[in-house]
């Protein structure tokens, strides 16, 4: 699991403040102190196994030389493992753990790889790079198979199917070079398959392998990301989340569709066991949570000062999240799989049509607070009805429908204004649109 904070950040104390929400979705967030040191500004990777065993790590050395810090007990007390042999490593930058005993560390300064199989007592140094480069990422499946990523020029991805006895370098002519930032480019669902991201000018690439990193194929979205993390939910759905907004894809990234989000740096991307449409997002101070795949975004936890990073959800009933002020842990399984009733808007709504003005098609937005008969039209100027989106009983909830600029014949209509119609129970809107051709 990986971070975007700059590890040397000074910790400030952490005041928790409950949102808006009920209070029972927050409060069982704990923060973990028993154990653990004073200072963990510079926390910068996580991992967890199981709902009461974790691991975490400084990434600047605090104290004769780098350790993990290891729970047995669902964070009710912590105990350091020394990482025998790293005293030279300058920064831990990523961890991965498959059960209690099998952890390995990523590290910079040099490049390196430490792996342990007795829960941290006795460590080995499994690759070691001169050149320098910024380990990001490293994920073991299992005790045998993994993937880890190098920030190089190309970039470099490691593979393992022996545990680490040996990492297997491949590195693709054309891929882009150093992804410049320690957020998260890369994420793999399984040993074969994978996606990396990179911003190139105003232009997103997103390169995925199914081979286990012997080839890539590049898809792009025409938009500049800002400071993204991309998440898998398995090998066709995942998310990269920029800024300001948060792109789907249900293809395996050959398409995708952009829909806003609270603004601010992505920590990480979290989705919930069993259900691709809930997903956690640690956005910088807040956490956020969505029940309907984006659509919309409730805020469970914010702490001031400070900033919230990495999150690892283990099951329906347990998630672990990381921020500068410390580690948190929850094992109630309503905080983890919210009841998407508490999603539910509170009144009738046309919220918004974005992009607007539009080509080739534009997503309309709108909420239902109850189950209703909902019609969405479409008119031109002269209050001609062109099209019909939407026509049917639908339950509470947050929605969206797609224009592509036809009208119920399939042709394409003339570039120009268009208005949108919601009509549910006694409530009716109109949003204004434009074509542009």
């Amino acid at each position: 699991m990986k971070n975007p904070l700059n590890p040397f950040k000074t910790l400030f104390l952490v005041i928790v403040t409950l949102t808006f929400l009920p209070t029972f979705l927050v409060a069982d967030w704990e923060l973990q102190t028993n154990g653990l040191p004073e200072y963990t500004g510079s926390v910068n990777a996580m991992d967890a196994c199981d709902p009461m065993t974790a691991i975490f790590a400084d990434a600047v050395q605090l104290d004769p030389q780098h350790v993990i810090y290891k729970t047995s007990d669902g964070g009710e007390s912590w105990t350091s493992f020394p990482i025998s042999g790293a005293d030279t490593l300058q920064m831990i930058l990523d961890i991965s753990m498959v059960d209690p005993d099998h952890i390995w560390v990523a590290g910079y300064a040099p490049s390196s790889i430490y792996a342990t199989e007795d829960g941290g007592l006795n460590w080995e140094l499994q690759y070691s790079d001169s050149a320098d480069n910024f380990i990001n990422y490293i994920e073991m499946f299992d005790t045998q198979n993994g993937v880890a990523y190098l920030d190089s020029e190309p970039v470099i991805f490691l593979t393992t199917n022996d545990g680490g006895t040996t990492w297997v370098s491949h590195q693709q002519e054309g891929m882009p070079s150093f992804s410049m930032h320690l957020w998260h480019p890369v994420d793999f669902v399984n040993p074969s398959v994978g996606y990396f991201y990179k911003n190139i000018g105003e232009t997103a690439q997103i390169w995925k392998t199914t081979d286990g990193c012997n080839t890539w194929t590049l898809t792009t979205i025409e938009e500049n990301v800002s400071f993204p993390v991309i998440k898998f939910y398995d090998e066709n759905t995942g998310v990269l989340a920029g800024m300001n907004n948060i792109w789907f894809t249900t293809d395996g990234g050959e398409t995708w569709q952009a829909k806003e989000k609270p603004e601010a740096v992505v920590g990480d991307v979290e989705f919930v066991p069993g259900d691709p449409n809930r997903i956690w997002i640690s956005n910088y101070r807040d956490l956020l949570f969505t029940a309907n795949g984006g659509t919309h975004w409730d805020t469970i936890l914010s702490i001031y000062p400070g900033e919230l990073a990495d999150m690892v959800v283990v099951d329906n009933s347990s998630a672990w999240l990381m921020g500068t002020s410390g580690i948190y842990h929850t094992n109630n399984p309503t905080l983890v799989n919210i009841d998407p009733r508490v999603n539910q808007p509170q009144g009738f709504a046309l919220t918004r049509v974005y992009p607007n003005p539009f080509n080739p098609s534009t997503t309309i937005q709108y909420e239902l607070p109850e189950a209703s008969s909902v019609t969405l039209h479409v008119y031109d100027i002269q209050g001609r009805q062109i099209q019909t989106l939407i026509s049917e009983l639908k339950p509470a909830g947050y929605y969206e429908a797609k224009w592509d600029g036809t009208d119920e014949a399939g042709r394409q209509v003339a570039a120009g204004m268009y208005f949108a119609k919601l009509q549910a129970s006694d409530y009716s809107s109109v949003v204004k649109m434009v074509y542009l051709r």
